[in-house]
Formats: C-alpha cells, structure tokens, sequence
C-alpha cells in the first residue's frame, strides 16, 4: 500500500512538474510579432529621410531595434536608421537589396522587416546653352541638378554624345538635321538596389507614357533650331 502511495504520488509531481514546463516555454515564445510599415517603399537617392513604424503585438514590452541589413542603425552604404525609425538613404546604390527590420527589445527572434528598392534621383534641367543652333554638328551645354555620371542628353529623343562636368552640368553635342522646336532631355540610368517587378522601357518617353519610375528630366522651354542665314 505504501509502495502504491509513493508511486502515485510520484506521478503526480512528474505531471505537475510537466504542466509547469509547457506553460514557461508558451509564455517566452507566445505569440509576438513586428510588422513594419511602409512595408516596400520606393526611395530615391537625395529624397528626405523616410519614417518606418513598428506594430508589435501579443508583447508588454512594444520597444523595437532598428537596423538596415542586420546592422544595428544601419551603416552609410546601405543607409542609416535611428531609434525612432527614421531611415536615411546612401549617396549611391549598392549592389546588394536593401530590409530594414524591427526587432522585439525582449526578444531578438521576433522582427519584422521591409524591402526597400533605391532608385536613382530624377534631374531636373533649369537650362540650355545656346537656347538657339543652327542646322549642322552643334554642341549645348545642360545646367540643372542630380545629374549622375554616365547620364545621357536626348535631343528631341535621339541620344547625344553627352559629357558628364559636374552634378548640375552636362556637354552635349550632335547634328541637327531640320528646323524646328526639339525637346531637350536628360536620362539617367534608373535600376535600382532592388530590382522591381516591372522593368522600365529603354526610352525616356516610353518611360513617361508607362508613368512607372520615370528617369528623365526635361527642359520646359524647348530647344530652338534655327537655319544658317
């Protein structure tokens, strides 16, 4: 009898000790989870700092890390990000993707992240130089900002021998063939850190008519060709 008592009194501390188990380890795991927001914005290069939130649910503690590619507040070449999720954009793109994660103070297993695709800034052409030419081999000068090296001037969207002087001025030149009013335009190349889902057309116009990521900028006041007297 006594060997009977001690047995199931065993058992009762093993089941209880089992209950006692699963219910710790439900409680560290439970049911938390970050979701970030915007969860996949575009950005361009030079574009203001951009705010990212966190929802943390099934969590009393809501407080989240921020970080860009695994870095705690990112780094320059991938971006920064402070403590309140302000992500700050690199000077260039690079060539890997680009998350930015949340991540549960309390429990680092728990994050939530966005995909964030850089695109290339669009110029903006203030003026060209001559705003007249005659027919024949010419040559213009381009002032305006964010031109990026290995940019390309479209003369009424033929693309011109194009120079690259500074991030406010381009050297173009090329042949005009008839008299007319052409649109002067600059291209730059638009791929991304990360690729979209959806590729451009080549062309700047094409680009425009599409209204996905337009690359161009152009001059309001187009370019005026005169003949020789």
């Amino acid at each position: 009898m006594l060997r009977r008592l001690l047995t199931c009194s065993l058992c009762c501390l093993l089941i209880s000790f089992a209950a006692a188990c699963g219910g710790n380890n439900s409680a560290s795991t439970g049911e938390a989870s970050v979701t970030t927001s915007p969860i996949a914005p575009d950005v361009r290069l030079g574009d203001p700092p951009l705010q990212f939130s966190a929802a943390v649910t099934g969590a009393s503690n809501t407080a989240v890390n921020w970080s860009v590619n695994g870095v705690l507040g990112g780094a320059a070449a991938n971006g920064t990000i402070d403590a309140t999720g302000l992500y700050t954009p690199p000077l260039n793109i690079p060539a890997n993707s680009i998350t930015v994660q949340a991540t549960l103070v309390a429990n680092s297993s728990v994050m939530g992240a966005s995909v964030v695709t850089l695109w290339n800034p669009l110029p903006v052409v203030s003026s060209v130089n001559p705003s007249t030419i005659g027919i024949g081999n010419f040559s213009i000068i381009v002032t305006g900002s964010k031109f990026l090296n290995g940019a390309t001037v479209l003369f009424g969207g033929t693309a011109l021998t194009t120079t690259f002087n500074s991030a406010t001025q381009l050297t173009a030149s090329g042949t005009a063939s008839q008299a007319g009013s052409i649109v002067v335009t600059v291209e730059t190349q638009i791929q991304a850190a990360q690729v979209p889902s959806v590729r451009l057309p080549n062309r700047c116009r094409a680009a425009r008519r599409s209204r996905l990521q337009p690359r161009c900028g152009s001059w309001n006041n187009p370019l005026s060709v005169r003949l020789q007297p």
